[in-house]
């Protein structure tokens, strides 16, 4: 996960789904500046070649290219 997250240790995903591209979507939960879950958010990220993910992008704007991709 990357600084976009308050908490990065604290998020959770669910519906992740990677594309043959290596595209990952999916929704992520983490705290925020206040210590309480914001609730979910669509996300799009990039697998490096770490093998660690880079988040792309959070929001609903990330959700319309995931669904645009199929995903």
């Amino acid at each position: 996960m990357d600084g976009r997250l308050k908490d990065a240790e604290s998020a959770r995903l669910k519906d992740v789904v990677i594309g043959k591209d290596g595209t990952t979507c999916g929704l992520v939960n983490a705290k925020n500046s206040y210590g309480a879950y914001a609730g979910y958010e669509p996300f799009i990220a990039t697998k490096l070649s770490t093998g660690k993910f880079f988040i792309v992008d959070i929001g609903e704007a990330s959700g319309q290219v995931c669904r645009d991709r199929g995903l």
